[in-house]
This record gives structure tokens, sequence and C-alpha cells, in this order.
């Protein structure tokens, strides 16, 4: 039987509420498995057929040890086996993924290709941004994976005018941020911005194009201001910057400048 397109989004909609639930619950999945597999890089573990474990005791966890969010909860914090504590990040992960993957639903239905494209970026996003918080490194796996993403998009969306500005836009700003790093850096004596974040910013502007990634410029820019103000190190992971400014960006950065162009 032939489903049109009108009568899709008309079922889509009267589910509101329960795919909103299947999202969150998704992205608390995506968050969980993420966090495994970035502690994993970081540790240079096998992410891919090792079981989960608890790093204190070591004991293989069990089904009702993974369940996102609600495990934390039921365990009070702590390991079943060994009874030491759970870090918060795991919990805070599984809910900040499953608000992400809630929101991006919001804002690209009923564009399902924007939808899958955004959904796989911010996973990205999230992983690196573990990965480069415990490591001070942004493998280049993933600005492959961030770049492959942008040209399957682009087949999707058949707009060559668009994707030919954004290309444009992300060597500019690149080359730029190369340039002033370079420059800073034979001044100072001092490196200011690694090579994995300059190459993190040429895939996030992929996919804002050359004046919202300004704007995540911007963002990112105070983000880090601010952690080195609340941790009181002078030298901090940029990536996670990168990132949550790309993300808030991408979902809502036609409603950030409509809000700077609004006369006071």
């Amino acid at each position: 039987m032939k489903v049109d397109s009108e009568t899709l989004f008309t079922f889509i909609e009267g589910q509101r509420l329960s795919i909103i639930l299947f999202f969150f619950i998704c992205g608390t999945c995506f968050g969980s498995f993420l966090n495994c597999v970035a502690l994993r890089v970081a540790r240079e573990e096998d992410w891919i057929r090792k079981r989960s474990y608890c790093p204190s005791c070591s004991h293989a966890l069990g089904f009702l040890d993974l369940i996102p969010i609600l495990s934390w909860l039921f365990l009070k914090g702590k390991c079943r086996y060994c009874g030491s504590r759970i870090p918060l990040r795991y919990p805070l992960s599984e809910l900040f993924m499953g608000v992400i993957f809630v929101l991006t639903y919001l804002k690209t239905t009923p564009d399902f290709s924007s939808m899958i494209s955004h959904l796989f970026l911010f996973s990205l996003f999230f992983c690196l941004s573990l990965i480069d918080s415990d490591t001070y490194t942004i493998p280049d796996v993933f600005i492959v994976l961030g770049i492959l993403n942008r040209i399957v998009l682009a087949v999707f969306q058949r707009d060559l005018q668009t994707d030919l500005n954004d290309l444009i836009g992300a060597f500019l700003i690149a080359l730029g941020i190369y340039v002033a790093a370079y420059l800073t850096e034979r001044i100072s004596g001092r490196e200011c911005m690694g090579g994995g974040d300059i190459k993190l910013i040429f895939v996030v502007c992929l996919y804002t194009g050359f004046y919202n990634g300004i704007l995540v410029l911007f963002l990112s820019s105070i983000l880090g201001l601010l952690t080195v103000m609340m941790s009181g190190k002078r030298k901090i992971p940029f990536g996670p910057c990168i990132c949550l400014a790309a993300a808030a960006v991408i979902l809502y950065g036609d409603q950030m400048i409509h809000l700077l162009n609004y006369p006071l």
C-alpha cells in the first residue's frame, strides 16, 4: 500500500511525544556507548570486542548495570560488585546525548537526511570531545568521518551552490586561523592552538558556512575563556568548546543571528 508523505507526517505529528521519548532513549544509549568508546580509545584498549567492565574491580558488567541513567540511579552511583563510586560523567553524558537527539529531531523534522547527518555529526562531536578532554588530542579519523558525512549530505541535498560556498568559507576560516596561530606561535614561542583544533574548525564550517562559522569561533572562544577561568588552568582542551558552539549554531544559528541583529 502506497503512503504519501502528507499522511506520513500527519501520523508522525500524532505520535510526537512517543517519538520524542524514542529519540531521547536512543540518545542516552548512544551517549553510554560513545562514552565507553572514548574511554577505551584514551586508554588504547579494544572498544569493539571487549565487554564493558568496572574500571575499579574489572568485573564484567551485566545488562542491569548498563541501562542508561537508570542503572546509575538504582545503584546510587556505586558499582554493584565492589562498591566504588561511578563517576558522574556517565549519567551526565547519557542525559546530554538524550537531549541532543531530541533537539535535533525537533529542529530537522521532516528533513530526514539532515536529521541523520546531524545526529551522526553530533555523535562524532561528543566522542571526540571526550577524547580531547582526556588526552588533549583529536584523532584524525573523526575529521575524516566528519568530511565524509558532509559529502553524503551534499549528495542528498543536491544544492551545489550552497555546498561550494560552505567549502570556500571553511577553507578561508581555517586558513585564517592557521596563519594567525602560526604567527602567534612564532612571536610568543608557545603553541596557541593545536592542529587538530584547526582541522576540526574546518569540518565545522563545512556545515555552518562562513558567517555562522564566525559565530562558532566567537562562541567557542567565550566557552574557552569561561573554562580557563573556572578550571584555573592555562591549557585546556579546546575541542569540546568548538563542538558545543558548533552544535548550538547548527541547531539555532539563525535565531542567534536574528537576536544579534535585533535593535535594542
